[in-house]
């Protein structure tokens, strides 16, 4: 709920929002969630439903970029940008854990397509896997930090149908 984090804020939010709330849902009712809604939803919501939903809605977002982050091929085939790169969460370890997120974004929109958890930043590769499984990879270009330089990786790319450049210096043995 765009950072706000204590139920009281998240209501008020979604108070400021309301008509926006109402177009884009276009809840049956026609009504906003009371505070006692909001608090059980977001305690009872799965995170990888919710996190499946939001990429979902925002790959449907991504048309509004026009063709910021597109490529277009000497043969005219039009080739969307997109990044794999992971991240450890500023501010969570606070709680005593540390998060280490591993996320597919479009380059144009820089809307997040895709992400999940890795356990620790050595096992982004793992976590990459999924993401790239999990996603159509015809007409994209995957760009990718020298960490994930491994043959596996680049042959999942492109046998799902799509191309990549990754950073570094090592050669790969995919066609």
């Amino acid at each position: 709920m765009c950072g706000e984090s204590k139920s009281n804020e998240i209501h008020n939010w979604v108070q400021m929002h309301g008509d926006e709330l109402k177009a884009t849902l276009k809840s049956k009712k026609g009504r906003l969630p009371s505070p006692s809604t909001l608090r059980r939803v977001v305690c009872d919501a799965a995170v990888e439903k919710v996190e499946a939903a939001l990429g979902k809605f925002q790959a449907g977002l991504i048309g509004e970029s026009g063709d910021a982050g597109t490529l277009i091929t000497q043969d005219g085939q039009a080739l969307h940008g997109q990044a794999l790169d992971g991240k450890t969460v500023r501010g969570a370890s606070a709680h005593g854990e540390l998060i280490h997120l591993v996320n597919l974004v479009h380059h144009g929109s820089g809307l997040v397509l895709d992400q999940d958890k890795a356990t620790v930043k050595l096992h982004e590769r793992r976590v990459a896997e999924k993401l790239l499984a999990r996603n159509d990879l015809h007409d994209t270009v995957t760009t990718m930090d020298a960490l994930h330089i491994c043959d596996k990786q680049a042959k999942q790319i492109r046998q799902g149908g799509g191309d990549y450049l990754i950073g570094g210096c090592r050669n790969l043995n995919v066609p």
